[in-house]
């Protein structure tokens, strides 16, 4: 039995499957992505091709988050 059995009249595609067996990996992966993301947006701002109201924005999300 899968999370959506009896909400569809056909399988799923199994492409579908595939595609969520990364998802732990992914996840794994979050924190370091997430950081390196932020760490090239402030590189990206301190060489003028980031506006400096995105790069207050990167900052106020990394000390906020959701």
């Amino acid at each position: 039995m899968t999370l959506w059995s009896g909400r569809f009249d056909t399988e799923p595609d199994p492409a579908a499957f595939d595609f969520g067996v990364s998802f732990g990996f992914d996840r794994a992966l979050f924190e370091d992505d997430v950081t390196g993301s932020l760490a090239w947006a402030e590189a990206l701002a301190a060489g003028g091709v980031l506006a400096k109201r995105m790069r207050r924005r990167s900052r106020r999300a990394r000390s906020h988050p959701r």
